[in-house]
């Protein structure tokens, strides 16, 4: 279940649906120009990109966590109710992972949907070079992955499994040395929130300086 949920709903369906969120939250109001309505009011573009981000956070974790919730469900039948319950601390471990993906994903393809007119294809980009690429290197702490990865290990440490910081990439070659560089989980879930409050004050930059 984890293997499979790591693989298909985290790193797969869930950056899929924050760029197609985003894209139709933000874009496409644009594209029906009802931005330009918008825009005319005494609303302010913070609040514009505000309620959007915060309906399309609650919309994709909803969605997320209960695509998590069936699969395990299905994973786990074979064996049986006392099965079920006793692995429900991975499935709480996997039902958190998506909520912090949920709010620093949509926060990141909401800034660059208030700031392009073709966020599908550039969020694209983004998750392919920033989020696959980057992730596997030095650099890996200034991508969203790493600090999801943290939680991840973290949390799988805690429940008592054997895992290693090398197993989730989370190292780093220092004087020759392999260094542990996960990040402590609540530090990587204050920089997540921190991510999707940045980027929409930051997208509401945009929407107002947006031309129509």
């Amino acid at each position: 279940f984890l293997n499979l949920s790591s693989l298909f709903i985290v790193k797969f369906i869930g950056v899929l649906l924050a760029i197609m969120f985003s894209s139709e939250l933000i874009n496409e109001e644009f594209n029906r120009k009802t931005m330009q309505i918008l825009r005319t009011t005494p609303i302010m573009p913070l609040e514009i990109i505000f309620y959007r981000y915060v309906t399309g956070v609650l919309c994709m974790f909803g969605i997320l966590a209960s695509s998590s919730i069936i699969m395990y469900i299905i994973i786990m039948l074979g064996s049986g109710v006392h099965g079920i319950i006793e692995e429900l601390e991975i499935l709480w471990l996997v039902i958190k992972i998506v909520l912090f993906e949920s709010i620093a994903y949509l926060g990141i393809f909401c800034l660059i949907s208030a700031y392009f007119e073709r966020p599908f294809l550039l969020g694209i980009v983004y998750w392919i070079i920033w989020e696959m690429i980057v992730s596997g290197t030095q650099y890996q702490q200034i991508t969203v992955s790493h600090y999801l990865e943290s939680i991840l290990f973290d949390g799988l440490k805690n429940i008592g499994l054997s895992v290693t910081a090398e197993d989730y990439g989370l190292t780093k070659i220092v004087n020759d040395e392999v260094v542990n560089i996960a990040t402590e989980p609540t530090t990587a879930m204050l920089v997540m929130i921190g991510i999707g409050l940045g980027t929409v004050v930051w997208g509401a930059r945009g929407l107002a300086n947006r031309q129509f």
